[in-house]
């Protein structure tokens, strides 16, 4: 009887949609029953997928965030710099059948810092270290301001012509340039106008060394020298077919030989 009558009760809580006490509960009627604590509301009414999802999209925020500051501070350094760079890892660039390893900071244009063939090379150095960008020089570089520091332009290329500049004097420059020199305000050096038809060469003045294989250089003259702080330029051609052309502040020709070898000892140390 005792089971039918529990299995009675139970029938009738299952009808009225209640839950049936357990056998030690229905022996003991003194007992208290055990009180479950009730689960917790959801915040806000969010479901447990839902934080999950919110959990993954702010582990994802943190991930790029950590990918902004460090960009941040990489590409924000080179903006602060104005394309130019302090790093002195080396670039192996060939150029023609010439192997070159060069200095990032010695390197004018941020797209030529890479490793490979390349047409043409750009560099620039300060005379008279014949060293590349650093901190300490930034206003030299930049402005150009720094009186004590020249700053020096050189282009490396595939040789173009048969003859560098010193070659071309005789056969070319001669046939261009006055006959007599005018009065030359530098040492060693012989200054000739160009003759008036040659208007390609109206604002130039050639400087001649006075020696058996001497200097040459095209340097402007008047108020436009004024605007540029490298008016001067020469080219020579070094092993491998490569023609070296580099543009100087027109003072340095008062040291032309030093810096002419100053210039041919930099490329030789950068060929390998």
């Amino acid at each position: 009887m005792s089971g039918a009558v529990d299995g009675n009760v139970s029938l009738t809580m299952f009808a009225e949609g209640l839950e049936p006490l357990s056998r030690s509960q229905t022996a003991d009627p003194m007992r208290p029953a055990a009180i479950t604590a009730p689960a917790p509301p959801p915040i806000d009414g969010a479901t447990p997928s839902l934080l999950r999802h919110v959990l993954r999209v702010l582990v994802a925020l943190g991930v790029l965030s950590v990918a902004i500051s460090l960009a941040g501070r990489h590409y924000g350094g080179q903006i602060r710099l104005g394309g130019n760079t302090v790093s002195t890892e080396l670039r192996e660039v060939v150029i023609a059948d010439a192997v070159f390893s060069v200095p990032e900071n010695l390197i004018r244009h941020r797209d030529q810092r890479v490793d490979g063939v390349a047409a043409r090379l750009d560099l620039y150095v300060l005379w008279p270290s014949m060293s590349g960008y650093t901190l300490a020089d930034r206003q030299a570089f930049e402005t150009g301001d720094d009186a004590d520091r020249k700053l020096i332009f050189i282009s490396i290329e595939p040789q173009q012509m048969s003859r560098d500049m010193t070659g071309r004097l005789e056969p070319i420059y001669r046939q261009l340039v006055e006959p007599l020199p005018a009065v030359s305000p530098f040492d060693g050096l012989d200054a000739y106008r160009f003759r008036a038809d040659h208007a390609i060469f109206s604002n130039e003045v050639l400087y001649v060394g006075r020696s058996d294989t001497p200097f040459v250089a095209r340097c402007i003259e008047g108020r436009l020298s004024e605007t540029i702080s490298a008016a001067c330029e020469r080219d020579i051609v070094t092993d491998g077919g490569i023609s070296v052309k580099y543009r100087f502040p027109q003072d340095l020709l008062t040291e032309h030989l030093a810096l002419d070898q100053g210039l041919r000892g930099l490329i030789a140390s950068l060929q390998k």
